[in-house]
């Protein structure tokens, strides 16, 4: 019989899948000890054959607690990384690597990937725009090894590595009820009023909710909850690739009616928005300002099914440019569908 096996560890952490390398098929990525004790990533297409670039050593972390990685795009160019914690006695590590395996960003004063660190125990990540700048923000709960060590916070970061304003938040969990346990927040719109809630089933046993002023924008709530999806699957929501056996993927076909990138975002003075359409469709490709007022209507009519990419110059109908801020791309059709991508204008 032959052995279903890719590669062995003595440890796994975690894994998940993605299309990291854009193909259109899947790929197993999967953090770990392997048998010669040391940290790695791994990413390997369907499971069998490894990546260029991967695996990656996970340098300085072979005797800390290691969290399942992730795979998103943190910094809206289209590209996924891939981001890990490992978590020691008084420190914590958030590595995150190029779809290539190259470091995010280079820390010359800390090991390759390093995003940044912080003293406290992490526990897995999320990555959702809880801000409300358009840009996503990696988000994790922090405990400590031993009770009464410390507080429970709630830390958010920046896709540079520099800390959210306004972040730690601070919970009410007694220190002596803080310990080391992956409890992961959940970002959600739970009251449905268009805004994001940020949920914590806290180390005091209590749920504790924050009410955001950030949007519930569907396409930035990217990886929103441990495993990701509404279906806990550890699968990348954002990419509609196909799961039947029977069902080829053809890469010349678009996945589905939505806006799949803004780019770049933020922008000055222009950005392109590319969308995609599964059929034939009467759509508006509208812009509107952060109030829901429409700024710019960019396209209007029949188009067929296909890929598409339109320039917005920043410009309202009237032919004025736009202030600094946060705007809403929105692609619609006459049947009531819809899809809106966040962008930054940025002066």
């Amino acid at each position: 019989m032959t052995s279903p096996l890719t590669i062995e560890t003595d440890l796994t952490n975690g894994g998940m899948i993605s299309d990291v390398d854009r193909d259109g098929t899947y790929d197993v990525i999967m953090a770990g000890i392997a048998t010669d004790r040391l940290s790695y990533l791994w990413v390997a297409s369907q499971g069998i054959d490894p990546l260029p670039g991967w695996p990656v050593h996970l340098a300085g972390v072979e005797e800390w607690i290691g969290t399942a990685p992730i795979c998103v795009d943190i910094d809206n160019d289209g590209d996924r990384e891939i981001l890990v914690a490992y978590s020691g006695y008084d420190i914590a590590w958030v590595f995150a690597f190029n779809d290539d395996g190259t470091p995010y960003m280079e820390n010359p004063s800390m090991p390759s990937g390093v995003l940044f660190t912080v003293n406290s125990m992490l526990g897995n990540l999320i990555v959702a725009d809880i801000d409300g700048d358009g840009t996503p923000n990696i988000i994790a709960r922090g405990g400590f090894l031993f009770p009464g060590t410390g507080y429970e916070r709630i830390f958010a970061w920046e896709p540079g590595g520099s800390m959210t304003p306004g972040y730690p938040i601070v919970t009410a969990a007694s220190p002596s009820m803080v310990g080391s346990l992956p409890m992961t927040p959940v970002v959600d719109d739970l009251e449905g009023d268009g805004f994001s809630e940020l949920i914590l089933c806290s180390g005091s046993n209590d749920l504790v909710i924050w009410n955001l002023e950030a949007p519930y924008d569907t396409t930035m709530i990217m990886w929103p909850k441990y495993l990701g999806n509404v279906k806990n699957t550890g699968i990348d929501p954002r990419l509609g690739l196909p799961t039947g056996v029977d069902d080829p993927y053809d890469p010349s076909l678009p996945f589905s009616f939505e806006i799949s990138r803004v780019y770049p975002n933020p922008f000055n003075p222009a950005t392109a928005i590319e969308f995609s359409l599964d059929r034939e469709r009467e759509i508006k490709l509208e812009i509107f300002n952060i109030l829901g007022q429409k700024v710019r209507a960019l396209e209007t009519g029949r188009l067929s099914a296909g890929k598409f990419s339109i320039i917005w110059d920043g410009c309202n109908d009237d032919g004025g440019q736009v202030a600094s801020g946060v705007y809403l791309a929105r692609l619609s059709d006459r049947e009531g569908f819809s899809d809106i991508r966040k962008m930054v204008m940025l002066k």
